[in-house]
């Protein structure tokens, strides 16, 4: 018996301990004939999807008939509105009874007077004092459906409602935090809130005004192509949003360019409605990375609360990058991104930091624009498809500022940039054909070489031609007779071959058409293609098959020279020589024997 008494004991302990250990719950909002509907924005269309709306009750109303109601405050409810403060024309007696209370609230809350701005002050005053009181008002949350146009709350008690946005961490398209009061009463039982419209958003555009492109009318594009050393004007477009009922407001701007983009020191411009921002006054700007890296950009309102009074009112920031040679080349393109940060709680804390604060709340889903560049390579052969060196070819084109270029070359040693490697251990001479030999020259044969210099060959990657501009770019096809272009826009551009290898004809100019079609929407990859023609204006042939951008130049021979590594010229000099010498004896002969028959 003693045994079972210590078991039920133990049992009763374990059990006061278990009561104990669960904090404090709010009660759920009794069952009745009301309900609570929430409408999204119809301008700009938000979706409703991913909200955390609830509904808490102030206090509960008991009608008979049609007979005025009457509303009564639980014990929990009343903890909470004694705890009501700072609410201009509001005052509440701790003190006081449960129906002064609820006089005080009825009659605040019904007098024409209040402002869209006193009900938000109210409206944070009731959330900050639930807290206060340990979180004890009813409460109910909203269902979304499924089309994420309505949220629902059904079958409630009647009474008076404190409906709020608790949504955090949301990545959809964001407003500003969002309450209202709602009485449910037997006359009109069935309440319907409209969210506000005002959305906070951020957009970005490339700025094409200057045209660059010059197939592309439009101004204001997501993607564009560029060559590299051009400049990008970036455009970021936002509105001062509704700041009823705010203290402080932060507001940021969040921009990421990726390794190819170059920011333009100085080149930030900020407006707010017709004012332009001042640095370090009005705004900072805080820039992390470089074009090899990648660069991040915040932009960062000082006491952006100021602008209150202006809400609707555009903000546009301006900036330039420049592609530099650390672009992706290709049909992937360079992302610029921005996306905003701002306060979404007027009672959220900013830890003493209300501009920048360090684990904000409210942020934008990002916008991303990007820009795509291209290459040109070059096939020099002979007529049997030999590739042929010493080719000298002049590329030249309105968007050509800067180009990398790839190929072969025979340098001496003070003419080694870098980029270039070593190919092989082997010394080259230069002959006077234009040619280089393993040779060395010797008494013999000197007058055949250009002179005693020596060379190596070198394979070179994308050897920077800055400022190439309308004087374009001339590169020398080495052994394996490939050059490359790199960090074209679409254009037209000509390629002259200047200098042809000995023993060859130069080619005739060719025409490259290079055209670009922007990626599709839900995708990144652009297109290129690639044609060529004799002429500035057509008609195009597609280069090689699916659409390769490739160009292949080919050579017809002319004189017959010696290949690299002979002993150059002079001997087929004496040979020539001979041969006319002896056809004239022959001649002269046959002459003299003919006169002697006659």
């Amino acid at each position: 018996m003693k045994s079972l008494r210590k078991s039920l004991v133990a049992i009763l302990m374990v059990a006061m301990l278990l009561i104990t250990s669960f904090p404090v719950m709010a009660a759920p909002i009794l069952e009745g004939a009301g309900s609570i509907t929430v409408n999204k924005p119809t301008d700009p269309a938000v979706t409703l999807k991913g909200r955390d709306l609830k509904a808490y009750q102030l206090f509960s109303a008991k009608f008979a008939g049609t007979d005025k109601g009457s509303y009564f405050l639980s014990d929990d409810q009343f903890a909470v509105v004694k705890e009501i403060t700072g609410v201009d024309g509001l005052t509440i007696n701790p003190t006081g009874t449960k129906e002064e209370a609820i006089k005080a609230i009825s009659d605040w809350l019904t007098d024409n007077a209040r402002t869209s701005a006193d009900l938000e002050k109210f409206s944070r005053a009731v959330l900050d004092a639930n807290k206060t009181a340990g979180g004890k008002l009813p409460v109910g949350s909203l269902e979304v459906n499924g089309a994420g146009d309505k949220a629902s709350l059904n079958n409630i008690e009647l009474g008076y409602y404190l409906v709020a946005d608790e949504t955090t961490n949301f990545t959809g398209d964001l407003q500003n935090d969002t309450k209202a009061i709602v009485a449910l009463s037997n006359t009109n039982p069935h309440r319907e809130v409209n969210l506000k419209a005002d959305v906070v958003t951020i957009g970005k555009k490339i700025n094409n005004a200057t045209q660059n492109d010059k197939s592309n009318p439009q101004d204001k594009l997501d993607n564009d192509n560029h060559s590299i050393g051009e400049n990008i004007d970036y455009e970021l477009t936002s509105k001062v949003p509704d700041m009823k009922g705010y203290e402080s407001f932060y507001f940021i701007f969040k921009d990421t360019l990726s390794k190819g983009l170059a920011y333009q020191d100085d080149s930030l411009v900020i407006k707010v409605g017709n004012k332009t921002l001042v640095k370090d006054t009005d705004y900072t700007l805080e820039k992390d990375g470089d074009a090899k890296n990648g660069t991040n950009l915040k932009i960062i309102f000082k006491n952006f609360i100021q602008y209150a009074d202006q809400a609707g009112a555009a903000i546009t920031a301006t900036y330039t990058a420049k592609i530099t040679e650390d672009v992706e080349v290709g049909k992937t393109g360079n992302p610029n991104k921005v996306k905003l940060i701002f306060q979404r709680d007027p009672d959220e804390d900013t830890k003493g930091k209300p501009d920048n604060p360090d684990n904000p709340t409210g942020e934008t889903p990002e916008q991303e624009v990007r820009t795509y560049t291209t290459e040109l390579k070059l096939h020099k052969t002979d007529n049997a498809g030999q590739p042929l060196a010493g080719a000298e070819f002049k590329l030249t084109g309105d968007r050509i500022k800067t180009v990398l270029t790839t190929g072969q070359a025979y340098l001496k040693s003070t003419e080694v940039k870098e980029g270039y490697v070593q190919a092989d251990a082997n010394t080259y001479y230069k002959l006077k054909t234009g040619q280089y030999t393993t040779e060395a020259p010797t008494t013999d044969n000197q007058e055949d070489y250009e002179s005693q210099d020596t060379y190596k060959l070198y394979n070179f990657t994308n050897v920077k031609e800055e400022n190439a501009g309308t004087t374009g770019v001339t590169l020398t096809t080495g052994p394996d007779g490939n050059l490359t272009f790199t960090g074209l826009g679409a254009g037209i551009y000509k390629l002259e071959e200047i200098t042809a290898p000995a023993g060859y004809t130069a080619a005739k100019p060719i025409y490259i058409k290079i055209s670009w079609t922007a990626p599709v929407e839900g995708q990144t990859d652009c297109t290129w293609t690639y044609e060529k023609s004799d002429k500035a204006n057509g008609p195009w042939e597609t280069l090689g098959d699916n659409n390769s951008n490739m160009v292949t130049v080919e050579n017809t021979p002319g004189t017959l020279l010696p290949e690299t590594g002979g002993i150059g010229t002079t001997i087929f000099y004496a040979l020539g020589s001979l041969i006319a010498v002896i056809a004239l004896v022959v001649l002269v002969s046959r002459k003299r024997v003919q006169a002697s028959h006659r």
